[in-house]
This record gives C-alpha cells, structure tokens and sequence, in this order.
C-alpha cells in the first residue's frame, strides 16, 4: 500500500504527536486522558471480523462498547484514528499495557482459527508501524535503537493482547508474522548502508585513439566520465589494430545493429551488458558512442554475406 503522505521525523521525547497516515478520524469516548506513561510499546490487535473502517469507528463510539484502538485498519488497507496518541486507549485489558502502547486493531478477511489478514491491512500495520516508531523514540529494539522487539513476552516492544488476557487476540494468522513485522519495520528504520561510489575512468590514451577514429568530437566530455564499468575496456578494445576505420562508414543508425556488428567486430562480447547500459540512462550520448564505433567498424567477409542475405529475406 502506498503512503498517504511523507512520515514525519522522530519527534523529541514528551512531544506526542499523531500518525499523518490516518485517512480518517472519528474520536472514541472510550479512553484516559492523558495517558501516565511514555509510549513505549505497539500492540497489534485483530477485530474479529472483516468491518469497515466506518464501521469499526462507529462501533468503539458507541457508549455501551467500552473498548477502543488508538488506530483501526480496515481490509482495504484504511486507517482511522481512534484515540489521540496522547492518551490511553482501552485495548488490551492491561492499564500497564495501554498507557505504554500504541494500539492497531486490524479487520480479518476470515474467521477462526486464523483469522487471517488482508495484504492491504498488512501492509498498512507495517506502515503504521513504522511511522509510530520514528515519531515515538521510546519504542526500541533490544540494543536501544529505534524499531520493535518482540520475544513472545511483555518484555518487548511489541505486545499482544494474549499476554494480559484469556484471548487469541491478534488470531494465529498476526501472531505468527509478528517477528517479520519486526523485521520490515526495523530494516526501514535502519540507516541506509554509505555505499561509497566506484570509480571506472577512461584512460586519455582510449579517447585519443577514439578521436582519430572519429568516433568521438568532445574528448573533453569523455575525459570526465568515470561511471561505467568496462568503458575504458570497450574503448581500448575498439582502438586495436584492425578493429575501426576512420575511412569507413556502415551507415548504421540504431544500437542493436551497432552491438551486433560490434559483437562480430570483436570489439564487445557481452551485448546486453552495453545494452542495459544504455537503457540505465546514466550516461548521456553512450548509445550514440556504441553507434559511432560501428560505423567505423571494420566487418568481416562472413558478417557482409550474412548481412546481404538476411537483407533479401533469406532463410540461410
């Protein structure tokens, strides 16, 4: 499911604020305000039935219902809020609990024993998921960084309704992909890797011999380049003796021709590897090189006699 917004940053510590993934809000009676501890915990729950989102934030209004979420997620992948962050929503039958919890319940697509979710759903618990973790800073991983723990006990960060009551809430179907919860929240909570870039410069000796080929005009253009792996060999492999011909011309106008008489040039023996370069984009004018050089190929005796024939439609 695609987010509705951008996720907000980790907000300071004491600040609560509450998730822009909501679509839609409809304020339940049933809650404390405000809550007498730090969020701390996230506590997926299962509605026990496929309910709408409208119908879910109808019925927690009601006076006689007594229970409430902080969010609900319908089968479609909705979220609603139901009870501000800031305060205590009544959930999991544990005040310990839901003064320290964000609490989610999600509607099921089936009923018991699994209780199954909907994708939509799911991918909208992760979401949530995430976007409660960056905003609330007291929810950590086992190591104190920021994410979900969960280790079947009350000890984590991810709890369940199970651990405070005689209920199978979240349903078989949610507990079993809790540690994967886990997992897809953290990995997005996670800093991205620096992947420092590689660097694959031409040599000036390649492009010189390019430039009395006539297979390149703006060697100062070239000079820069350093962002594609084997250009300098395909270079060098195109300035060999014998290869190209500033005296010829193929009258070659498209990349696929130019790879297949380059292939049969010797000049290139992967094809597709200079072909999904080019489609990359990352490297202007790289497609009109590749031709360059095909029309200063030098073509072999067999290729010309294969050529003409296929020309003529030849079945040989």
């Amino acid at each position: 499911m695609m987010k509705q917004k951008e996720l907000p940053t980790v907000t300071k510590a004491g600040k609560s604020t509450n998730s822009p993934l909501a679509t839609q809000r409809r304020l339940s009676p049933h809650h404390n305000a405000p809550r007498n501890q730090p969020i701390t915990k996230f506590t997926p729950h299962h509605t026990a039935g496929d309910i709408t989102l409208t119908a879910l934030m109808d019925w927690l209004s009601r006076s006689t219902t007594r229970a409430s979420y902080n969010y609900g997620i319908s089968s479609r992948g909705e979220i609603g809020m139901i009870v501000e962050e800031q305060n205590r929503s009544w959930a999991t039958s544990s005040a310990w609990n839901d003064h320290r919890a964000i609490t989610v319940g999600v509607a099921n697509n089936s009923g018991t024993p699994e209780w199954t979710v909907s994708d939509a759903a799911w991918e909208s618990l992760v979401d949530i998921g995430e976007d409660v973790c960056r905003r609330n800073p007291g929810i950590t991983q086992q190591d104190g960084s920021p994410g979900l723990w969960y280790d079947g006990t009350q000890s984590g960060s991810l709890t369940t309704h199970g651990m405070f009551a005689n209920t199978n809430c979240p349903g078989s179907y949610l507990e079993s992909r809790l540690p994967e919860l886990c997992r897809r929240v953290n990995q997005r909570l996670s800093p991205p890797e620096t992947v420092l870039p590689q660097s694959f410069p031409i040599s000036p000796e390649n492009i010189q011999r390019m430039v009395d080929m006539g297979v390149i005009n703006s060697p100062g253009f070239w000079k820069g380049v350093d962002c594609v792996q084997w250009l300098n060999e395909l270079l060098f492999n195109a300035g060999q003796n014998g290869r190209l011909d500033r005296n010829i011309d193929n009258g070659i106008s498209d990349l696929e021709t130019a790879l297949t008489v380059l292939q049969n040039a010797g000049v290139v023996s992967t094809p597709g590897y200079w072909r999904s370069q080019v489609q990359s984009g990352n490297l202007r004018f790289l497609d009109q090189l590749i031709i360059n050089m095909a029309n200063r190929a030098v073509l072999r005796c067999a290729f010309i006699m294969f050529s003409a024939k296929r020309d003529r439609g030849s079945n040989y």
